[in-house]
């Protein structure tokens, strides 16, 4: 009887809490929404804290991130404290709302990203990357993959991201590495440095991500095709900004961190431009009208709202974007606290939005006395511990049901590779290759041979990649018949191919150029210049014709520098002795050349090193990589539309009383850049601005830049 009355008393007391954790009312009037759309609350308080980042596993349940951590007061007090989470958020009755939290990970300092894939989760805790096996909801082995993933202090500008990639590669924002798992063992490669919260990929694999002030960035050529000579920066072909305007329409005033800049905010105090443009995704389901494909949806937390944006290709297969609004957003909110700072599709196919709902999104790094006092006599300071997920759907069309993945056979895996859910085609593609479902062969080259002009082939394709089941009777039945999309993906697997077939592959290469399409013969001075089944010879002679074609088109020149690392004097003699006088037109390529040359051989190294603890130039260091790294790069060489390079720099290089005066006045004007006058977005901010700044950090950070990154004398 008594274990009757103890068992009683557990059960309502467990009752109880889970009363406790019962959603709270979310008043719904503070949105302004597209009409036709519906916006629900998913999950709110207390069952979500401070959520970053979000994920879909199997089940279709959503995995959160949560940072608590992250300016917890005015100050920033208290960031390395471990409060940090990754929970499993549940909808049990299926109505849309999350009534089951399970924490799977805790006491976590300020982890800010995650993956589910290979049977676990990837996730960040900076500095470091780790994989952690899945057991029934619980943590199982955990393996260390990159010890400095995100390295630096501040949280505005370390990796994040984490974005399962078409081609079976894993690609971050504000990193230039990539990973994947492959044969039991985690790899690691470099690729292009991709800035700066929130990265996103469209049905081809091209990868979008956006820094503070520039809403999209687009790659016009698949992930490391383009960027695999060090000696070329890949400016035509990666980091292109592809919404020149950068207006945002809130809808009531927003308080911001250069808000007492004249002409930063209009006459009703709005925010005129991103100030802190984040989570970007590109829309690919169904639930939405048929327009709305391929759109890319961005954040802006400090307006309070979501942009739609418009995306295109031209007739040379360029990305192409533009604002779908002249004067209003997709979504905004007339609620202050409203944060949303990452977009997801989920497998229902609707937008899930995450709102961090915190008070402060300013980072203490940057932020200016202005906002501190602002944010104070707002109350601002004191919005913590709350978060919200909400759902975006059409209301016209049915959401649809989400199914457990891991009770599908792999042939209904297959089947997913033709779901209008780029999330769920993914999905099934990871999920066959973690599987090893060498079963499906066939009917993977069934999708490949029947060469429609969708998703569903390139799927197929890397599929087919990922188990290591391409060959080169498939490659060249692939090159000879396929669409040029497809082709692409060929030509971007080609050189992890080793094989003999030098004529076959020469006749195709000669054929394809024959089609006379630019994008495609972009592809393939890429390739040209770093496959090994081709004599050198024919691979530079078909690489100067296409040159020749292209006499004054500086992508071309980045395309074929980008696989000829180390073989640029080779090259360089070759047009010379074969093209003569009809090369000697073209002196673009070897300009291109020349500067690929000249920075193999220019060594650059960081001088601190050398230095005692002691030095200022070391505490300068320190404070270089807290303020001024996360732009400029831990090597000076800037970071593409957000910050100039250091190395080369007139202003580094030049009086230390004008460098001094960049870095505590900032600086707005046009900056030259290898002789071009380059206008950023967003101006340099004014360190004199920040209250922890003060003269003594200033020369520090002076005696330090000039000792790293300014010519010898």
């Amino acid at each position: 009887m008594r274990l009757h009355i103890y068992f009683l008393f557990f059960l309502v007391s467990l009752l109880s809490c889970q009363e406790d954790f019962r959603e709270p009312i979310v008043p719904m009037a503070e949105f302004k929404l597209e009409p036709g759309f519906k916006i629900n609350c998913t999950a709110a308080e207390p069952l979500v804290d401070t959520p970053v980042a979000i994920d879909f596993d199997e089940k279709g349940r959503i995995w959160a991130v949560e940072m608590p951590g992250y300016m917890p007061n005015v100050e920033g007090l208290g960031e390395d404290e471990a409060n940090g989470s990754i929970v499993i958020l549940e909808d049990r009755d299926g109505d849309g709302k999350v009534d089951l939290r399970k924490p799977f990970l805790d006491k976590l300092i300020m982890p800010r990203a995650l993956l589910l894939a290979y049977g676990g989760l990837l996730y960040c805790e900076p500095p470091k990357l780790w994989f952690v096996e899945i057991n029934n909801d619980l943590p199982g082995k955990r393996t260390l993959v990159d010890s400095s993933y995100a390295p630096g202090y501040n949280p505005e500008y370390q990796a994040n991201g984490l974005l399962y990639g078409l081609d079976n590669w894993i690609y971050s924002a504000g990193s230039d590495k990539r990973y994947r798992f492959k044969n039991g063992q985690w790899a690691m490669e470099k690729t292009a440095y991709r800035s700066q919260w929130g990265i996103t990929q469209d049905g081809h694999g091209r990868l979008f991500y956006n820094s503070n002030s520039v809403q999209i960035i687009g790659d016009q050529y698949l992930p490391n095709v383009m960027e695999n000579n060090p000696g070329i920066a890949a400016e035509h072909a990666l980091g292109q900004i592809l919404t020149e305007n950068q207006r945002v329409f809130p809808i009531h005033p927003t308080l911001v961190n250069r808000g007492y800049l004249e002409h930063e905010l209009d006459s009703l105090g709005r925010l005129r431009n991103f100030t802190s443009a984040c989570g970007p995704t590109v829309y690919m389901a169904d639930q939405f009208p048929t327009e709305f494909y391929g759109n890319a949806f961005v954040c802006a937390p400090e307006a309070n709202l979501l942009k739609r944006n418009l995306l295109s290709e031209d007739g040379q297969g360029r990305v192409l974007g533009r604002q779908a609004y002249d004067d209003h957003e997709f979504l905004a909110s007339n609620n202050d606290t409203f944060r949303p700072i990452n977009l997801k599709t989920g497998p229902d196919g609707c937008l899930y939005v995450v709102d961090m709902r915190h008070g402060i999104i300013q980072h203490k790094a940057y932020m200016s006395l202005y906002l501190k006092n602002e944010a104070v006599k707002k109350g601002l300071d004191t919005v913590i511990e709350k978060g919200r997920i909400y759902r975006i759907c059409f209301e016209k069309n049915r959401v649809g049901k989400t199914q457990d993945l891991s009770k599908l056979s792999n042939k209904e895996l297959v089947n997913l590779l033709a779901n209008k859910n780029g999330h769920l085609r993914i999905k099934a593609q990871e999920l066959l290759i973690h599987k090893n479902a060498f079963d499906i062969q066939k009917e993977l080259l069934r999708i490949i041979n029947e060469n429609t002009n969708g998703y569903e082939a390139l799927h197929a394709l890397w599929t087919m990649e990922g188990l290591n089941l391409l060959d080169d009777e498939i490659l060249i039945k692939i090159l000879k018949t396929g669409n040029n999309k497809l082709i692409e993906h060929t030509l971007k697997i080609l050189p992890q191919i080793s094989t003999q077939n030098s004529p076959v592959y020469s006749n195709i290469f000669y054929e394809l150029v024959n089609k006379k399409n630019r994008n495609l013969d972009m592809n393939i001075l890429a390739t040209l210049g770093q496959v090994g089944f081709m004599e050198e010879e024919d691979r530079y002679l078909l690489m100067g014709s296409l040159l020749m074609r292209y006499p004054v088109d500086s992508l071309a020149c980045e395309a074929a520098l980008s696989g000829l690392e180390g073989k640029e004097d080779k090259f360089q003699d070759f047009l010379s002795t074969i093209f003569g006088q009809q090369m000697d037109k073209n002196q673009l390529i070897f300009s291109y050349l020349q500067k690929s040359i000249e920075s193999r051989n220019k060594e650059k190294t960081n001088k601190i090193e050398l230095f005692d603890h002691n030095d200022m130039r070391t505490a300068g260091l320190k404070l270089y990589s807290q303020y001024c790294a996360a732009c400029h790069r831990p090597g000076g060489e800037g970071t593409p539309n957000l910050a100039p390079p250091l190395l080369g720099s007139a202003v580094v290089n030049g009086p230390q009383e004008k460098l001094a005066a960049v870095i505590w006045h900032g600086k707005s004007e046009p900056v030259l850049i290898n002789g071009n006058l380059v206008t950023f977005k967003e101006p340099m901010q004014a360190f004199k601005d920040n209250p922890a700044w003060d003269e003594k950090m200033l020369e520090a950070v002076v005696a330090y830049v000039k000792n790293a990154f300014a010519e010898p004398e």
